[in-house]
């Protein structure tokens, strides 16, 4: 009997260590989204209102956000930084523009002061 307890008790320990090394990507992927997710220094996206559906978080600058899967989907945004983030309707930072304050939270880019939602293509750190 204690054979048996010994190999399910190292088979739980090997699958629970198996676990811990999981990318992070592959483990927020399993979370609800919620403005929770963005810590850190990071400028964070979301393809629904109200900081729901699909997530992505940036730290530096990204010329095409197409490989995140939020390229024209982000409908609300968190700036998590102490500095402003432009955010562009085109890749390679080109199209229309608008400056994501330092510590800003935006439920709806489609409000009437934005006008901005499901346009970005690429966000980069500083004043647009």
């Amino acid at each position: 009997m204690k054979r048996g307890f010994g190999k399910a008790l190292a088979a739980g320990l090997f699958a629970a260590a198996a676990v811990a090394v999981l990318p992070a990507g592959a483990a927020s992927a399993a979370v609800a989204p919620s403005p929770l997710q963005c810590s850190g220094e990071r400028l964070c996206m979301y393809s629904h209102a109200n900081y729901d559906g699909v997530f992505a978080a940036f730290s530096y600058s990204e010329p095409d956000v197409r490989p995140f899967g939020i390229s024209k989907m982000a409908s609300s945004i968190i700036n998590n930084t102490d500095h402003a983030w432009c955010a562009y309707s085109r890749a390679d930072y080109t199209g229309e523009r608008r400056e994501i304050p330092a510590r800003t939270a935006i439920r709806d880019l489609s409000s009437p002061f934005w006008k901005f939602n499901d346009r970005i293509q690429s966000v980069e750190p500083g004043a647009c």
